[in-house]
């Protein structure tokens, strides 16, 4: 009987009729967990073939757990069934997330990518009399929003008086957004 041993019961040779058994005890089997970069809650070590507790379930940030795996990639929830000492292995499936990169309300690009990885970031749209760049950010474990930053470009402004005297309240620079009356 599989996941079991067995030794017929005690008896002895006699007149009347007798009565033989079967005995059988539980085998125990140990079972190795790898959740390869995740972490997972303590587990029993030795099952039997009686065992029906479900296996745990561990975590691993950005990754979808997929189930313990043994070396045919056969997953297991539980070892309910199961015979023989075994090494299990978590199966993971990254998450993909989306980096939106806008230019005020115009999606300019969405770019997937998983925790961990990189992007290749698009050109920022230009926009005269602006400097245009990113905001700073930092791909992580969720959905991310980069927003366009268009900041003026300061111009000096060079008064040539000759020989006058320019007024203290006289701008000394200005940008695309100022309204200056010269």
């Amino acid at each position: 009987k599989d996941g079991y041993t067995g030794q017929w019961s005690s008896y002895e040779f006699g007149v009347k009729t007798q009565f033989v058994y079967a005995e059988y005890d539980v085998i125990e089997y140990n079972v190795s967990l790898d959740s390869d970069g995740g972490s997972v809650s303590s587990h029993e070590s030795i099952y039997t073939i009686e065992s029906d507790t479900m296996l745990p379930i561990p975590v691993k940030r950005g990754y979808y757990f997929k189930g313990w795996c043994d070396s045919n990639n056969n997953i297991y929830e539980t070892l309910a069934g199961v015979t023989g000492d075994i090494e299990l292995k978590a199966k993971w499936d990254p998450i993909t997330y989306y980096a939106s990169f806008m230019d005020g309300e115009v999606l300019v690009s969405k770019i997937p990518f998983t925790y961990g990885s990189s992007i290749a970031i698009p050109d920022v749209p230009s926009k005269r009399g602006y400097n245009s760049s990113w905001d700073d950010f930092t791909l992580s474990d969720s959905d991310i929003t980069i927003n366009a930053r268009h900041v003026p470009i300061q111009y000096e402004i060079k008064y040539e008086l000759n020989g006058g005297i320019n007024d203290s309240n006289n701008p000394s620079t200005y940008n695309v957004e100022s309204s200056i009356v010269l």
